[in-house]
């Protein structure tokens, strides 16, 4: 029979205290300042739109943080959905948006569900693999940020701050603390499992709260002897370390930036001849002053490219790094916007951009081409262009032989399609008819193109 997670009685005074609405300076620095935090990393990563952003909040509770980071968040629009394991704190939660009693070791959510994973102080209430069975949930149903708030020892100290600590959680005289299936993991073990994964984390904040025992005497109301058996047992240790991240999806794009860089590196002609005649397409396309949306923008190749043509240009990209390279690459440019984001899911309004650029990525996309496109049309004005470019039919000997060259492993290769042993990462080819057949049931078709030798064709895209 399946074990049921245990439920943890909170406290008499969450509501307010989850909130920081204390006059203890610890529960002030430990909740109080989690909402602003949050909501200024959402502000920095995902642009203002009038599209709605799927949002997760694991152990939402009553939706005491929730509630504070949406109210810092006027201009942005969310779907959101709320967990939690204890049915009751589920029933009395305030947010509206569906409402779910689940486990976060086992979201019941398919892979990449939800543009913003919001969690605080969820792992210690779990042992150490269970936390890692939660950040692996966290990094499978991400689409674009998770944020992620802990509270943990420090490292060097760990073995003694977890002894004196725990030990409040198992003491006879404490009985509306008393829990089980604890660990205060340190922040350098979290990031430690998530390097071992190759979940792509960044530390935003790391802080040193004194005060932790006030925290439990006053969530709990515990009388005058409780809160001195809390003191005394807790004695030294009476802090905690708080780290947040923003944690990444998994994405295989990181696979295909690796290798376009190693491309660069080194190209052979008829690459360096790819490259030059797309320079070229985008600068005889793009008109002055244009709104331009590169997605896939990479290191920022084709935004340089335009850049003394308009300024007024958006790079989106699925992979961190590729968003900061490009960030760093255009820092001349303040006008230019660099966010994350997928081209199945673009954060921005209908008919928003004159032009559209999606440069050697449909090749990668596999069964979301369509997804793909019908996105790009969607943000494109109705005379937008929308400029694509794809491997050609006649381009197998020189793949092969560039894939060869800055050694991607090849697992298996079929009508121009690639399967590589890079987390079943994929590339194809089509022809002319191919794009033909995959646009025109989209309402789009081939406004004009251009062939670059026996590698690749730019496309100009139309709406119907």
């Amino acid at each position: 029979m399946e074990e049921k997670k245990q439920i943890f009685d909170m406290g008499n005074a969450t509501s307010g205290i989850f909130r920081g609405n204390s006059t203890s300076d610890a529960i002030k620095e430990v909740y109080g300042r989690s909402a602003s935090l949050f909501s200024d990393i959402i502000k920095s990563k995902l642009p203002e739109t009038e599209k709605e952003y799927s949002l997760l909040d694991i152990g939402s509770s009553k939706g005491e943080l929730l509630s504070d980071v949406l109210g810092f968040l006027p201009s942005h629009h969310f779907d959101i959905t709320v967990t939690d394991t204890n049915p009751d704190a589920v029933a009395k939660n305030v947010i509206e948006g569906k409402k779910i009693v689940a486990d976060a070791e086992l979201l019941p959510f398919e892979d990449k569900s939800f543009d913003v994973v919001l969690m605080r102080y969820v792992l210690q209430f779990n042992l150490f693999e269970g936390q890692k069975k939660i950040i692996d949930e966290i990094a499978r149903t991400v689409k674009q940020i998770a944020i992620v708030q802990h509270a943990g020892p420090d490292n060097k100290k760990a073995k003694i701050w977890r002894e004196k600590v725990g030990s409040i959680f198992s003491n006879d005289k404490l009985p509306q603390i008393q829990r089980s299936g604890m660990y205060w993991s340190s922040a350098e073990e979290v990031e430690g499992y998530m390097t071992s994964k190759g979940i792509k984390f960044e530390r935003v904040s790391s802080n040193e709260i004194h005060g932790l025992s006030q925290v439990y005497i006053e969530r709990y109301s515990m009388n005058g002897e409780q809160a001195s058996e809390v003191k005394k047992l807790i004695d030294d240790m009476d802090y905690l370390f708080q780290t947040t991240w923003i944690i990444y999806p998994k994405v295989k794009q990181t696979e295909n930036i690796d290798y376009w860089e190693k491309t660069l590196q080194n190209p052979p002609k008829s690459y360096i001849k790819l490259f030059e005649q797309e320079r070229d397409y985008l600068r005889k396309n793009v008109k002055k002053d244009a709104k331009v949306l590169d997605i896939g923008c990479g290191n920022g190749r084709n935004i340089l490219s335009i850049i003394d043509i308009t300024e007024n240009v958006t790079g989106i990209d699925i992979d961190p790094k590729a968003v900061e390279d490009t960030k760093n690459n255009v820092t001349n440019y303040p006008k230019v916007n660099v966010v994350l984001g997928s081209v199945t899911d673009i954060p921005f309004g209908d008919k928003a951009f004159d032009v559209v650029i999606f440069s050697m990525t449909l090749v990668n996309l596999d069964n979301e081409k369509g997804k793909a496109l019908t996105e790009m049309k969607r943000v494109a004005k109705d005379d937008a262009k929308i400029i694509v470019s794809v491997y050609s039919e006649k381009a197998l000997e020189e793949r092969t032989n560039m894939y060869k060259q800055v050694n991607v492993p090849i697992k298996s290769e079929v009508n121009g399609k690639f399967i590589f042993g890079i987390d079943g990462f994929m590339s194809e080819q089509f022809s002319i008819e191919d794009m033909k057949n995959m646009i025109e049931p989209l309402g789009l078709e081939i406004d004009n193109y251009e062939e670059v030798e026996k590698l690749a064709y730019i496309f100009t895209l139309k709406k119907v």
